[in-house]
């Protein structure tokens, strides 16, 4: 199954709410501004594969979960 980015995107903000992360946590962790994450899960802007490895570092679980077909915030 291939994901949307808009479905990317919403799994990246269900996985940060799930880590009890706030946008400015994440912004600052990756050296970027809340804005930036606000487009990301908005579906707005696109995450280059980079700031998927940090995401996915920072939230504790491994990249390929975000596009596995049966997603669970939980991972």
């Amino acid at each position: 199954m291939t994901i949307t980015q808009e479905e990317l995107a919403r799994r990246l903000k269900e996985a940060r709410e799930k880590a009890r992360f706030t946008q400015e946590q994440v912004a600052s962790a990756l050296g970027l501004v809340r804005p930036v994450i606000a487009q990301i899960e908005a579906g707005k802007r696109k995450v280059s594969s980079l700031e998927l490895a940090a995401l996915a570092r920072l939230y504790g679980r491994p990249i390929h979960s975000f596009f596995e077909e049966a997603f669970e915030a939980e991972g």
